[in-house]
């Protein structure tokens, strides 16, 4: 991939924009080897096709690679009407932020745990950028959360000249009995970082829980019902089964292909704005039309989607890698021994990590993750 690259530089003295890899089967590792090799070595935009497609073309499956292509060189695919944001959002500019945190699989007890958070850098929340923070294993409290948070604001001011007036924050992965904590640890992270812009700088925070994993179902009457025999995209459950002593609600905001659709359930956990019910369930809602990759609205949120895309990008980097702590563990404990000599590996370990799922500098304010 460098020589190519470097081929391509020599004529033009600058380098490819993106790189078209087109794959002769569907081996993950060899997927994931180009992707580790461009986004944190080489620092160009890829996109992967399957021979098979150029042999028989199909018009939709072009038109869902050019979506990609776009949307990682800087383009947008759709956009709300700006009237109708602005007035969701109180005429005020909103940093749209969303946080996950993949863990490692199962008998992985000593690979990290990786946070992503991604930020807006326009007005209209369609085009953002990357953060990711690694984890002790299986810890889901983001640390060193500041740090991300303060970038975030200054990428939304270099793509706006605006300080934004209010963030909207979505955190997914959180389980019931950790919203206390994890709002108010998190909440103080986004205020100090804040308070470190600017002295007295307080924009109103909206802070949410997402969960999508939980085994709740409706089923609408059938006047009611899709074609499927669904919900009909939209349909919001605020009342008789969720909690009395919480600000939560059901959002069917997509429409399923096959089986029985599953609402995400969110969770108001701060709320400055004092947004109404109805207001944050159609900010929610119209949110979800502005997926870059796709031309219907989405199950989940955009921020936390994407943030899922990146966690799992940075996890596919480490396997790619072959990262593993287990031998570290083991060697750590028996033939080195020693208290030292184990906080020497460990610290080895994390900045191996770090290096290893950091994305090269020329593509950490883009897209590359789509």
């Amino acid at each position: 991939m460098r020589r190519a690259c470097d081929a391509i530089r020599l004529p033009t003295g600058k380098a490819p924009q993106l790189l078209l890899v087109v794959l002769q089967s569907t081996n993950t590792h060899v997927y994931q080897t180009v992707k580790n090799c461009a986004y944190t070595r080489l620092g160009i935009q890829t996109q992967c096709m399957q021979s098979k497609h150029m042999q028989r073309p199909n018009p939709q499956y072009c038109a869902n690679l050019c979506l990609k292509i776009n949307a990682k060189l800087g383009g947008t695919n759709q956009s709300l009407p700006p009237s109708h944001l602005q007035k969701l959002l109180h005429s005020k500019p909103t940093l749209f932020l969303g946080c996950d945190v993949t863990h490692p699989g199962p008998g992985e007890i000593h690979k990290p745990s990786i946070a992503s958070v991604v930020g807006s850098t326009d007005f209209m929340g369609l085009r953002y950028s990357a953060t990711l923070i690694q984890l002790p294993s299986r810890q889901e409290l983001v640390d060193k959360l500041q740090e991300a948070i303060v970038r975030h604001l200054k990428l939304f001011y270099k793509g706006t000249k605006t300080k934004p007036r209010h963030i909207l924050f979505y955190r997914d992965g959180v389980s019931e009995t950790q919203f206390a904590q994890v709002r108010d640890r998190e909440l103080i992270e986004i205020q100090r970082a804040c308070s470190s812009i600017e002295a007295g700088y307080k924009p109103e925070i909206t802070f949410l829980a997402v969960l999508k994993r939980h085994n709740t179902r409706f089923f609408p009457m059938p006047r009611d019902a899709d074609r499927s025999g669904n919900c009909v995209p939209g349909t919001v459950i605020d009342r008789s089964i969720t909690m009395p002593s919480l600000f939560d609600f059901y959002l069917f905001s997509h429409a399923a292909i096959q089986g029985t659709s599953r609402p995400t359930h969110y969770y108001v956990l701060h709320n400055d704005p004092n947004f109404t019910a109805d207001e944050i369930q159609m900010l929610t809602y119209h949110l979800c039309f502005t997926y870059a990759i796709c031309t219907r609205s989405v199950s989940l949120v955009p921020p936390v989607y994407y943030a899922h895309r990146v966690a799992d990008r940075a996890r596919c980097h480490l396997v790619d890698m072959g990262v593993g702590f287990e031998e570290a563990s083991s060697t750590s404990s028996g033939y080195y021994g020693g208290l030292g000599t184990v906080t020497s590996r460990k610290t080895e370990d994390t900045n191996r990590v770090t290096k290893i799922i950091k994305t090269h500098e020329l593509l950490d304010e883009s897209m590359y993750f789509m």
